[in-house]
């Protein structure tokens, strides 16, 4: 059943929400100092039992903020390398919760989206830079919206930015993090931040918060591989998660090192799950998985219409797999492909499956067009030169799969090479220009 926001949109940011929180030490009380400050008592014991008539009542759905996606009342973790557009993600994952709007084409059932509050809270970018990336992302949203939809729907995406989103910028506050070390050492939640944090978020909204957090490593202190402060880092997520009602988060994190220097590519669900990098925990207690990483330019031609992609721009690699590792108490979601234009992200679609006889008639016109430049430009028709034609470089991809391209082309009679091994001259067969005929 939809919920709605109407009246949780309409809740003004208090002051506090608005301006920095101070520094971590105005929240401090003058207690002893031999008494942590930071420690919270445990809530009472409660011993829960069932009522017959509770056993047998409806069954309460899965709640998410995203459909199939994030859930609440838990953390959602997105793993990638570095530079694999995961801040990016997360700013998408927001708006899609304050505008309703998918623009990644993520959803898994086209159900849509109940509009509800986003609050990024940012670790790692200054807030001008969190700032531009998010004019970016909305500029080139709004004009997609506007094409397509019309002025309403684009008005409509703006305001409701305006109203559902909102940052909070900790970076450069080294004690601003989330679980802070207490006097003995030992890992803890950081009362000094959470109390005026949550308080802050109530300003803004009583309930169905979406939170971003970025990064993992930076919103929390000590190793990120010890065990034993990893479980009160889980805790203290989960517990912000719940202090809203039906609130959740979502954190990035970097992946392993292994991950990082060559992304994980066919691993399955599992190798994505267990991306992230530091103590097994993190992935292991969130209720959603995703891996994000940027995938060679072979890779790309193979899966992805990528034609219209300059061979040099795709040897950057500018795509980016988004693969749903894991959602508890539901299904994973199928890979999303992503690429970077101008620092917004636009959704690719796979290819079909290309039979090598699709390749060739891809191909050939390519080549044809090469051939006929020659000859005006009064050049021998080599394989060399067809392979340093531009146009060639960039339609076929690097030299090696041009050369695989020719080779088919003219073991298939559509091309024909004559004379010496360094005076060989191609040249299009009667097949050849029959099939270019059939195509125009």
């Amino acid at each position: 059943m939809r919920r709605n926001y109407d009246q949780v949109a309409e809740a003004k940011p208090s002051e506090e929400f608005d301006r920095p929180l101070p520094p971590v030490d105005v929240y401090e009380d003058s207690e002893p100092a031999t008494k942590d400050r930071n420690v919270r008592e445990l809530p009472p014991i409660q011993v829960l039992g069932f009522t017959t008539a509770e056993l047998l009542s409806q069954i309460e759905p899965e709640r998410y903020l995203l459909p199939g996606l994030v859930p609440t009342e838990a953390y959602t973790l997105i793993a990638g390398a570095l530079s694999a557009y995961k801040s990016t993600l997360l700013t998408y994952l927001a708006l899609w919760r304050a505008t309703g709007f998918d623009l990644l084409n993520l959803e898994p059932d086209g159900a849509g989206c109940d509009i509800g509050p986003a609050l990024a809270i940012v670790y790692e970018d200054s807030d001008r830079r969190f700032r531009s990336r998010t004019q970016r992302i909305v500029q080139h949203a709004h004009a997609g919206i506007l094409e397509v939809h019309g002025k309403r729907s684009a008005s409509d995406f703006l305001e409701r930015i305006e109203k559902n989103f909102r940052r909070i910028v900790f970076t450069g506050q080294a004690g601003a993090t989330l679980v802070c070390r207490g006097p003995s050492g030992i890992i803890q939640p950081n009362e000094s931040l959470i109390v005026p944090l949550t308080a802050a978020a109530r300003g803004f909204t009583a309930g169905d918060l979406l939170i971003g957090v970025d990064p993992l490593r930076l919103a929390i202190t000590g190793s990120q591989n010890d065990d034993d402060g990893a479980d009160v880092v889980v805790h203290t997520l989960n517990r912000i998660a719940s202090s809203l009602p039906n609130s959740g988060i979502v954190i990035c994190s970097h992946t392993t090192k292994g991950d990082a220097k060559e992304p994980a590519d066919g691993g399955g669900y599992t190798a994505a799950s267990y991306s992230t990098s530091g103590s097994a925990l993190y992935s292991q207690h969130a209720r959603s998985n995703f891996l994000i990483s940027r995938i060679k330019a072979d890779r790309a031609r193979e899966l992805l219409d990528v034609g219209d992609i300059d061979a040099d721009e795709l040897e950057r690699q500018p795509i980016a797999r988004l693969t749903h590792g894991r959602l508890s108490h539901g299904g994973e979601s199928a890979d999303r492909y992503l690429r970077n234009v101008g620092g917004a992200l636009v959704p690719i679609e796979k290819r079909e499956t290309r039979t090598t006889a699709d390749r060739i008639h891809e191909a050939f016109p390519v080549v044809a067009a090469a051939i006929d430049r020659l000859i005006v430009q009064n050049l021998r028709v080599s394989a060399k030169a067809l392979l340093a034609d531009d146009e060639c470089k960039r339609r076929l991809g690097p030299v090696r799969e041009a050369k695989k391209i020719m080779e088919l082309l003219e073991e298939n009679g559509f091309l024909e090479f004559t004379g010496t091994t360094k005076n060989r001259t191609g040249r299009i067969t009667d097949k050849g220009k029959r099939h270019l005929g059939a195509l125009e």
